[in-house]
């Protein structure tokens, strides 16, 4: 008999236990849904401000209708579209950011340009990770953009290549990549226009390219200064066994 006892005893002590904690977590729930509408509900974390952040080639205004945020609404029921990144091939990435109590920020990652070239009469900029967006004012006047001329020739078939070696190069001689008014590929070689000279380089390829300009950086100083023009710089011979780069003035020996 006592043994009976204990084990009713048992079981009552179970299920009380069993009770007790589906009594607690009815008490959460119901807090926690009491919380979350009362948050919700709350007028003080209704957004009154919405700012755009990390732009300097897109408008602000244009953007805030890309992300199609009104508001009013409580800051906590903001999302960014997925679509966002499919509208505007300028956005790289966006991310969305809250201010207790009532602003949000929309922080925003644009490309950055390349190259611009011409297809079929219309102007288009590749970006340094590859993408193929629409021109933008803003852009040209933020940014030197050179001209690729040859782009659509699909014969020469290295445009990763060339992708590769104008982003080793704006990296590294950003100064010598801003002064590139056009470029193409000429043979074997790729020739890029300058303010007063032009640059060939052979195969383009990443190897000894701070070496090269470097080499004979001084030669176009020491050509300044002394009112010559350069016609052009030819370092194709360029090798780890021959050092030396042609560079042939208008007027004047190499």
């Amino acid at each position: 008999m006592k043994k009976r006892r204990r084990v009713v005893n048992k079981k009552q002590g179970h299920g009380f236990k069993i009770l007790l904690a589906l009594f607690v977590l009815f008490a959460l729930g119901t807090a926690a849904h009491f919380c979350y509408n009362f948050i919700l509900g709350w007028d003080k974390l209704n957004v009154k401000k919405i700012e755009i952040r990390g732009l300097s080639v897109l408008n602000e205004e244009y953007v805030k209708k890309l992300i199609d945020m009104k508001m009013g609404d409580n800051i906590f029921s903001y999302k960014l579209d997925d679509e966002l990144l499919l509208k505007e091939q300028w956005v790289e990435r966006a991310k969305l950011g809250r201010v207790l109590p009532d602003k949000i920020v929309v922080k925003v990652k644009e490309r950055v340009p390349a190259a611009m070239f011409v297809d079929k009469g219309r102007e288009f900029i590749i970006t340094l990770d590859d993408k193929i967006v629409r021109t933008v004012a803003a852009a040209e006047e933020k940014y030197k953009i050179p001209l690729w001329s040859d782009y659509n020739d699909m014969a020469s078939g290295r445009r990763g290549e060339i992708m590769s070696f104008l982003k080793h190069i704006r990296e590294k001689e950003n100064s010598f990549y801003e002064g590139i008014k056009s470029f193409y590929m000429e043979g074997e070689s790729l020739k890029m226009n300058m303010a007063d000279h032009v640059v060939i380089f052979g195969r383009p390829t990443l190897d000894l390219v701070g070496e090269k300009l470097q080499s004979v950086r001084k030669v176009i100083s020491d050509a300044a200064a002394k009112g010559q023009n350069i016609q052009y710089i030819d370092l194709r011979p360029f090798t780890k066994k021959m050092r030396s780069a042609i560079i042939k003035f208008q007027k004047g020996a190499e």
